[in-house]
């Protein structure tokens, strides 16, 4: 989404030819395969090496990795180590790219001369910010921090605002920038305003 409002922002007359299906296809298919499946078989393996003893209770919310590593029965930091480099590599990586795209359309808009031109590109990336802000804010919390400090309660908090809320407030944000369903309940909250 940040590279698609870079090259909105930044390149619009080569938009058509640079964001193509094929593109998009193709930088999902990478974040998916590349990101997602390398990162979750690695811990996958490494949570079913770690040792576990004696009778703990897991709490059946989130089957999370950071769950796993405090149940183990192990003082070794080498788990904690996978676990970090998977963070940086699904969480700091794509947030620095975010943060990098953001940066570069921040700079083009300086140079913007129309005000509600800026002001309506600049509303754009502020909302995906946000959201981006909080769904890795509150995913590298949770798992960046050491197992010592290990809270299933703030965690179970965390996950529920990074797994359910992030993916409801992208829909939000597009169907509120949209005129006509503004229109529309602007009506419905207000009735005598006029018609739709």
């Amino acid at each position: 989404m940040a590279y698609d409002r870079y090259v909105a922002i930044c390149h619009p007359l080569r938009y058509a030819a640079v964001v193509t299906p094929g593109l998009c296809t193709r930088l999902a298919l990478a974040c998916c395969c590349l990101g997602g499946l390398a990162v979750s078989v690695g811990l996958t393996v490494a949570v079913f090496n770690l040792p576990f003893c004696g009778s703990h209770l897991l709490v059946p919310f989130f089957g999370d990795i950071t769950a796993l590593l405090h149940l183990a029965c192990t003082q070794s930091y080498a788990e904690e180590l996978r676990l970090l480099g998977a963070c940086l590599m699904l969480l700091l990586r794509p947030s620095l790219l975010i943060l990098a795209f953001h940066g570069a359309i921040a700079a083009a808009l300086s140079h913007l001369r129309s005000p509600r031109g800026r002001r309506k590109a600049a509303c754009t990336c502020a909302s995906h910010l946000a959201v981006t802000f909080l769904h890795y804010g509150c995913s590298t919390f949770t798992y960046m921090r050491p197992k010592a400090s290990y809270s299933p309660r703030q965690d179970r908090t965390l996950a529920l605002a990074y797994t359910n809320v992030t993916p409801l407030l992208y829909p939000l944000i597009y169907i509120l920038r949209n005129g006509k369903i503004m229109a529309a309940t602007r009506w419905v909250l207000n009735p005598r305003a006029g018609s739709v």
